[in-house]
C-alpha cells in the first residue's frame, strides 16, 4: 500500500515538472516570435544605422589625423629660417650658452660707442637671431673708461680694443665681421686697433674689418646694407637707457624685435677683463 503511494506521488511530480517545462518552452517561444515580429522589419535599418556609424567614426578619426598633420606641417614650412633657428637655440639652452661665449655665423655686425660716461659694445649676427652686447661705467668696475682725464675719442678706442678681445673667439663661425667704431681720430689708436684687428684675423680664422665713423653717421654699411639693430642698441645703451624695449611695450629683457623678427639678448658685460681696455 506504501508502495503504491510513492509511485503514484512520484508520477504525479513528474507530471508537473514536464508541465512547468511545457510551459516554460512554450513561453519562450511565443517570446521569440512576437520579437522577431517587432524587430525583424526594423533589423536591416539597425545594421545599417550601426554600419553608418563606425563607417563616420573611422572616417573622422582618419581625416582629423590628416589635417593635423597638414596643420603641422605647413606651420613649420611657414616659420622662417630665422625664427626656426632661434627656437632652436633657445631649446637649447640660447647661443649664449653654446661654448664659452657663444656662436656666430655669416657676415656679424658689431658697434662701439664710447664717451667721458662709459663704453659700450654690440654683436649682431642675423642669422642665429641673436644680440650679444655689453655695457661699462664706472659703477660696474672699469672707472679706467670714465676718467676726466680720459677723453671720449681715446674711450671708444679702448673699447673697440675690449670688443675685438672679449669676442675674437666668439667671432670665430662668422664669414666676416665689421666693426664700426665712432669718434676715433689718433693716427696712433687706430694703428693699434688695426694691428688688433689682423691679430684677430691670424688667431681665429675670420676676416676683421674695422670702420671708423663720425659720430651720427648713416646707419648702413659698405655695401648699403641697413644695420639699424646694431646701431640702435648701441645708441640706446651709450645713453643709459638699457636694452629692453619697455618704450615699445615689449618687456622681455632677454628678447628684442629688429624690424619684426625676435632677436634673444645676450648680456657678456660680466665677461670684460680690466686688461680688454689697455691700447
Amino acid at each position: 500500500m506504501v508502495l503504491l503511494r510513492g509511485g503514484a506521488q512520484e508520477a504525479e511530480d513528474r507530471l508537473e515538472e514536464s508541465v512547468k517545462i511545457g510551459n516554460e518552452m512554450i513561453s519562450w517561444e511565443i517570446v521569440k516570435t512576437i520579437s522577431w515580429e517587432i524587430f525583424d522589419p526594423w533589423l536591416p535599418f539597425v545594421v545599417s544605422t550601426l554600419f553608418t556609424v563606425l563607417l563616420s567614426c573611422y572616417t573622422f578619426r582618419y581625416m582629423m589625423g590628416r589635417s593635423v598633420a597638414s596643420t603641422t606641417s605647413a606651420s613649420s614650412g611657414g616659420l622662417g629660417q630665422r625664427e626656426a633657428l632661434l627656437a632652436e637655440s633657445m631649446v637649447a639652452g640660447g647661443p649664449g650658452r653654446v661654448g664659452l661665449l657663444g656662436r656666430v655665423t655669416g657676415p656679424v655686425q658689431v658697434e662701439v660707442r664710447g664717451n667721458s660716461n662709459g663704453a659700450v659694445g654690440v654683436c649682431f649676427c642675423g642669422q642665429l637671431n641673436v644680440i650679444y652686447w655689453w655695457r661699462a661705467v664706472a659703477v660696474n668696475g672699469h672707472s679706467i673708461l670714465v676718467s676726466d682725464s680720459v677723453g671720449s675719442a681715446e674711450v671708444s678706442a679702448r673699447a673697440a680694443a675690449a670688443t675685438m678681445r672679449l669676442w675674437g673667439s666668439l667671432w670665430e663661425g662668422a664669414d666676416e665681421v665689421e666693426v664700426r667704431v665712432e669718434g676715433v681720430h689718433s693716427d696712433l689708436a687706430r694703428t693699434r686697433l688695426e694691428e688688433q684687428a689682423e691679430d684677430c684675423q691670424n688667431k681665429y680664422g675670420v676676416r676683421v674689418r674695422l670702420q671708423f665713423e663720425e659720430p651720427g653717421a648713416g646707419g648702413a654699411d659698405d655695401d648699403g646694407e641697413e644695420v639699424g639693430g646694431a646701431r640702435e642698441l648701441a645708441e640706446q645703451l651709450i645713453a643709459g637707457d638699457g636694452a629692453g624695449q619697455q618704450a615699445q611695450g615689449f618687456h622681455n629683457s632677454n628678447l628684442r624685435i629688429v624690424d619684426n623678427v625676435v632677436f634673444q639678448l645676450v648680456d657678456h658685460t660680466s665677461k670684460l677683463s680690466k686688461h680688454y681696455f689697455d691700447l
